[in-house]
């Protein structure tokens, strides 16, 4: 039985027990809370008043508050007890780095909340992707007063970013990139593009100015083209059998024009959204049980927060420029 504790300033803490109660081998041993986060009736029984107090009787815990993400972190870290990190977006890379070196030191569990990681038309579309030579990926969102607080690289393309490192396994060589800033202080688009040593190239397209919302991966390989729609959880697979990894002239053609041959096949699909909180807890905790790494370890946040960090500084050059 894992004893689990909860660390939380948003409404999100109450859908966490109850996600915990649902699990098999966990005992949710209490909550603190922080802000004006109310927990429901049922719930409070598990009140704890302060964060060290819940952290001496958990086995590992849950943290889900942008407020003091750190500072929590490292008191738990520091006890030894395992950590899921659910909003690490206010941990800046410095920061990210000694939690990194804590959780070593440690030898405990640290599971970041990237979630774009577990949507199920990834999951279901990752088998498809073989050493990408091309990826295209656009982030846009409608302006609202919440997408507007913050950075857009480190709030919204970090999702990306993660999921590009995670596909690609390569070092960065070459880092272009733009912003502009219309509405906020900050910048409200972005464009960047990476070049790897394996020679794999990568747009990635970030705006919260957009009159539509949009979140698609493309993936370009030597048999295959992968298609992902995150919002819709559906995705697009178009690959082949040539041994010499080519279509020739002819056979792209008519596969553009939409004829299949032997060759070739096509096939869309749409995958029914899952409990994203659930699966990620669950993951945690056979991490735990396992030994195993976590699904987006810290030392995968670490990585994508500082190609973020460098994003964000090159476009603040090119802004001064």
């Amino acid at each position: 039985m894992i004893n689990v504790g909860i660390v939380g300033t948003s409404a999100k803490v109450n859908t966490l027990v109850d996600t915990l109660n649902e699990l098999a081998g966990v005992n949710p041993v209490g909550c603190y809370v922080g802000g004006d986060v109310k927990l429901d009736d049922q719930h409070k029984s598990l009140l704890f008043s302060s964060p060290n107090e819940l952290i001496r009787s958990s086995d590992a815990v849950v943290v889900s508050s942008p407020h003091y993400s750190f500072d929590i972190a490292q008191s738990v870290l520091r006890s030894a007890k395992h950590l899921f990190l659910d909003v690490p977006f206010e941990v800046n890379v410095e920061q990210a780095g000694k939690l990194k070196n804590l959780a070593h030191e440690a030898n405990v569990q640290f599971q970041i909340g990237l979630s774009e990681r577990l949507n199920p038309a990834f999951i279901a579309a990752r088998a498809y992707i073989q050493k990408p030579m091309f990826i295209e990926v656009h982030r846009l969102m409608p302006f609202d007063l919440h997408s507007a607080d913050g950075s857009i690289i480190m709030n919204h393309m970090i999702h990306d970013l993660d999921i590009v490192l995670h596909l690609v396994n390569s070092n960065i060589k070459k880092l272009s990139a733009s912003g502009v800033s219309v509405v906020t202080p900050d910048h409200d688009m972005a464009n960047v593009r990476l070049e790897f040593d394996n020679g794999c190239v990568v747009n990635l397209t970030a705006s919260r100015i957009s009159r539509h919302e949009m979140s698609k991966m493309r993936v370009f390989g030597y048999n295959s083209y992968v298609a992902i729609d995150f919002n819709k959880n559906s995705y697009e697979v178009v690959q082949h059998n040539r041994q010499n990894g080519r279509l020739s002239p002819i056979e792209l053609q008519q596969l553009l024009s939409g004829k299949v041959n032997d060759h070739v096949s096509v096939f869309e699909n749409s995958v029914a959204e899952s409990n994203r909180v659930k699966t990620e807890l669950e993951l945690f905790l056979q991490s735990i049980k396992g030994n195993t790494r976590p699904v987006v370890s810290v030392s995968d946040a670490y990585e994508a927060m500082y190609i973020a960090q460098l994003i964000s500084e090159k476009i603040s050059k090119n802004t001064l420029d």
